[in-house]
């Protein structure tokens, strides 16, 4: 288990260092605004407490629901569609975990899985074991042999270097200006990784990007269904030009299939040795990247947001730990943060991950006792039947039950205290102990961006993660950083 030791204390670190690095990142004593921001975050964190002990299981009354959907409609001036089934909000860490570990009771294929479908098409995470396969498509048991195939037991040394090499390029975008947008840096570093390590090139003549339209159709997959009318077609929209494309990409590697084993789309092709059309490759490529653009750019932006926030002492000693890190990998020796890196991006996660909830529906054949779920204290409730469930593991995460202390900002933690990246059966395929895609990216991110001298939140607006209205996703979120002395 860590520690929370000086970083100074970690093998083949050197004190000066640390210490320089730790100087350069200093801030005034007092930051106001920072302040508020840490106590609006401490005040959302105790409500979603309260009501995770007063209601661990809300159902949303019939009422209320038809009320948010004419709320809804009307704003985004769509007809009101019919009623929903009840919707469910799962609060409790124990009722989440069963809720995802489940998967007769509350099975991903009838709502996450349509989305998936409507998208990019029969992917495996909108699958359930036992699901047949859609005509002409592949089976999740086929679909995920075939991407365990692909990346093999020597994938890691490959997607750390294209990962550095994306984070690198990224911040040298920037400089030597001392000021970058951690959405742009995102967005260049996510380009380059896409054509690097996956070979996926950017869509060519098209107004928006890859990143873009997977931002799309997210938008309707991991919305819950109250507020998800009038985005359903274009989402479909979106997914089918993204597959068109791979699509396009995956013809033309089989009219001249490769032996290497990078880029992924030619080891996926190397694996699939004939069996699979460029279609169903298409569909595999789709969602797998689906599932690491925009959550992992989402994450990573939340968990940057997080940092710069961190008291003093705590946020020097990141960017001491990014520094020893990054000198590290500029004289090619070994990770000296011996993995402390990764979890200060864990434990940022934690406090808000992406998704904040990951949606079900509640199988209408399940018995009463399949049904109920235990949310502490002897306490138990029945799910109805049918009902749409969202598991909130945003709310989950910060449960004192999995997470001790859990306003507590620590690094210490172990692996079992976090519900980051799903769990079970639909654990993201991106983000397991062999292919850590979605966290080696985002550790060589934090590295170059928490190594630059004096990095720090730009001052003003410009420095807060910002969402246009009427927009879903963040279009800034400033950073500035200079080579001269600490204040």
């Amino acid at each position: 288990m860590a520690t929370l030791e000086d970083v100074s204390s970690l093998p083949g670190s050197r004190t000066d260092r640390s210490d320089a690095a730790r100087g350069s990142a200093r801030r005034p004593p007092f930051d106001f605004a920072r302040a508020r921001r840490v106590a609006v975050r401490s005040l959302k964190r105790r409500g979603v407490g309260t009501l995770r002990r007063l209601c661990p299981v809300l159902v949303v009354p019939a009422p209320l629901q038809r009320l948010v959907q004419s709320v809804v409609a009307r704003s985004r001036q769509l007809p009101l569609g019919p009623p929903l089934p009840p919707t469910v909000l799962v609060f409790d860490a124990r009722a989440v975990a069963r809720v995802l570990a489940d998967y007769h009771t509350f099975p991903v294929r009838p709502l996450y899985g349509a989305k998936m479908r409507e998208t990019f098409g029969p992917f495996l995470l909108g699958l359930d074991y036992e699901d047949p396969a859609d005509p002409g498509a592949k089976s999740y048991q086929e679909q995920i042999a075939l991407v365990r195939a692909a990346v093999g037991q020597a994938a890691i040394g490959p997607l750390t270097e294209a990962a550095r090499r994306a984070a690198s390029a990224a911040i040298g975008a920037a400089a030597p200006a001392g000021r970058l947008n951690v959405v742009a840096m995102l967005q260049t570093a996510m380009r380059q990784f896409l054509d690097e390590y996956f070979g996926i090139p950017e869509i060519a003549g098209g107004s928006e990007t890859l990143l873009q339209l997977n931002q799309r159709t997210a938008s309707y997959v991991f919305n819950i269904e109250l507020f998800n009318p009038g985005r359903r077609a274009d989402a479909a929209a979106a997914g089918q030009r993204i597959l068109d494309h791979l699509t396009a990409l995956f013809e033309a590697k089989l009219r001249q299939p490769s032996t290497n084993r990078l880029p992924f789309v030619d080891a996926l092709v190397h694996a699939a040795n004939g069996q699979w059309t460029a279609r169903q490759l298409a569909t595999v490529t789709g969602g797998t990247i689906s599932g690491l653009l925009v959550p992992t750019t989402a994450q990573f932006l939340a968990v940057v947001d997080h940092l710069l926030d961190l008291p003093p002492a705590e946020y020097d000693r990141l960017c001491a730990t990014a520094s020893v890190r990054s000198a590290a990998i500029a004289r090619h020796a070994a990770d000296e943060d011996d993995g402390r890196l990764a979890r200060y991006i864990a434990e940022a996660s934690r406090f808000e991950p992406f998704p904040t909830g990951l949606q079900r529906q509640c199988d209408e054949r399940a018995a009463e006792r399949e049904r109920t779920v235990e949310t502490g204290g002897g306490r138990r409730t029945v799910i109805p039947a049918g009902a749409i469930v969202m598991a909130l593991v945003g709310a989950a995460a910060c449960d004192p039950r999995l997470a001790p202390r859990p306003g507590a900002f620590a690094i210490a933690r172990g692996d079992d205290e976090y519900l980051l990246f799903g769990t079970g059966q639909h654990h993201c395929v991106g983000a397991t102990r062999h292919w850590p895609v979605a966290q080696t990216l985002m550790t060589e991110m934090a590295t170059a961006l928490f190594s630059l001298p004096q990095v720090r939140r730009a001052p003003g607006r410009d420095g807060l993660r910002t969402t246009p209205k009427g927009t879903q996703w963040p279009t800034h979120l400033f950073v500035t950083w200079s080579a001269g002395r600490a204040r």
